[in-house]
């Protein structure tokens, strides 16, 4: 099935870009300002700007950049950058639609996929997040069967604030025609530093990946042919381990800025392939186009 394997490596890589989002909200005390919040947590006044900010509708345009595109340590032979934009609206009670772009300047159509997608999140507690999120893919490269392998995208995530770390673990499920399915497990931990360089905010998030996969995930592929010698079913395994040490310039309500070091580990690969650890950088980007206030404000505690 020729494409397939380029269709379900492009299809994945939006998730390989920076982690999972900042879920663990871990306040450091730096201010003679500091506050107490409803747990007797210390709260930098700049955390509570934020937190208002969180209140408010938003529409958010965002740029993103890979200079390798990397499917979880894998880039099948493919040497490409990668161009993102997004615009998303974002409602205060935690729901957000979203259109993405996909530019690969190694495929035929450079634009290669359009993402539409609906989600949620929320916190149940001051310390555990979670999120759910559907996407629907539309692919400009391949055959019609190819484009139809992989339409429909699911994900679910929680994330837990233990104070020394934070844990967390997404599940993720691609359906079509075929089907694939990813589960992340992950530790970071957050350092923070404010009024720092003309940022309100600075994070720097490191964290450990150890990812496991199905059938898309153990592709064996002809580099120089780039189609699929064996495809089919295979139990779930670990396919890869990833460090990711982002770090993030914030002004609240103006721009938020993300740039990451990654440094991916493949294992259980085709032995034909022969993959090798591969590091790669990523920039996020994004600016409010518009923000308006919600007439209600909404408990997220």
């Amino acid at each position: 099935v020729r494409y397939t394997a380029s269709i379900i490596f492009i299809a994945v890589i939006q998730f390989n870009i920076n982690g999972q989002p900042f879920s663990g909200k871990i306040p450091l005390a730096s201010s003679t300002n500091e506050v107490l919040d409803t747990v007797g947590q210390i709260v930098n006044p700049i955390d509570s700007l934020e937190e208002m900010d969180d209140f408010m509708h938003k529409i958010v345009f965002g740029l993103d950049y890979m200079n390798k595109v990397v499917y979880w340590g894998r880039n099948f032979g493919i040497h490409q950058f990668g161009i993102m934009p997004t615009l998303m609206y974002v409602n205060p009670k935690g729901f957000y639609i979203f259109y993405t772009g996909y530019y690969w300047s190694g495929e035929v159509h450079k634009y290669a996929k359009t993402d539409l997608g609906i989600g949620y999140e929320y916190f149940l507690t001051n310390r555990w997040y979670v999120s759910a999120e559907y996407n629907r893919w539309f692919f400009t490269n391949g055959d019609k069967a190819s484009r139809n392998s992989l339409t429909d995208f699911f994900s679910l995530e929680s994330s837990y604030d233990l104070d020394i770390i934070t844990i967390g673990s997404t599940f993720y499920l691609m359906s079509g025609t075929e089907h694939d399915y990813i589960f992340n497990l992950n530790i970071m931990k957050e350092f923070t530093y404010y009024k720092l360089l003309g940022a309100d905010k600075i994070c720097i998030l490191p964290n450990f990946y150890v990812t496991s996969g199905s059938r898309g995930s153990h592709l064996p592929i002809n580099q120089n042919q780039f189609t699929i010698a064996n495809y089919e079913n295979k139990s779930l395994g670990i396919i890869n381990y990833e460090f990711i040490l982002p770090i993030t310039y914030k002004i609240i309500g103006i721009t938020e800025i993300t740039l990451a070091y990654h440094y991916a580990y493949p294992v259980n690969q085709n032995p034909k392939l022969a993959i090798k650890p591969i590091n790669y950088f990523t920039v996020e980007s994004s600016w409010p186009l518009k923000r308006w206030k919600s007439k209600k404000r909404i408990n997220t505690e």
